[in-house]
Formats: C-alpha cells, sequence, structure tokens
C-alpha cells in the first residue's frame, strides 16, 4: 500500500467514524427525547391521579353530607311523627275532659 492509499484509508475511516459518531449522538439525542416524552407523560399521570385523588375527595365529601342530610330528614319525620301523636293524644284527653265535665 502506498503512502497515498493510506492517507485515502485513514481519510474514508476517519469520515466513517465522524458519521457513526454524529450517528450515534442523534440516536442519544433521539433517547434523551424519548426519555423526556416518558417523563412528560409521568407528570401527566400524576396530574391525572391528582385529579382523580382530588375527585374522590369531593365524592366522599359529597357522600359524608348526603348522609348528614338524610340522617336531618330522618330525625325530623320521627320528630313529625311523634308531634302527630301528642296532638292526637291531647285531643283525646281534652274530648275526655269535656265529657267528664
Amino acid at each position: 500500500m502506498t503512502t497515498v492509499e493510506n492517507i485515502r484509508d485513514a481519510n474514508f475511516n476517519e469520515c466513517t467514524l465522524n458519521s457513526f459518531d454524529t450517528i450515534n449522538g442523534n440516536t442519544i439525542n433521539e433517547n434523551i427525547i424519548n426519555e423526556n416524552t416518558i417523563n412528560e407523560d409521568y407528570i401527566n399521570e400524576n396530574r391525572i391521579n391528582k385529579d382523580y385523588i382530588n375527585e374522590d375527595q369531593k365524592l366522599a365529601e359529597n357522600q359524608e353530607r348526603n348522609t348528614q342530610k338524610i340522617q336531618n330528614i330522618e330525625e325530623s319525620i320521627k320528630m313529625a311523627i311523634k308531634m302527630k301523636a301528642m296532638s292526637k293524644f291531647y285531643m283525646i284527653i281534652e274530648k275526655v275532659m269535656k265529657i267528664m265535665l
């Protein structure tokens, strides 16, 4: 092999190495981009999870309020039944008193 051929081979090898380095560098950059995309997906997923947690908290609070409202209504109904029964009882006592007098 002559000196000229050696120089050509050396230049070719250097060009080839540079090409591979550039391709590998781009591949690494693409990997970083893909990794960032995955990180964004995780961030978005975490936001969605937080939204679900907040929604679950709101639903639990609403359910608790609704349960309290139902209990209040039940108490009101019981009180109304007692009041009606007492008013009938007093009406009967009043009639008995009128008869006795």
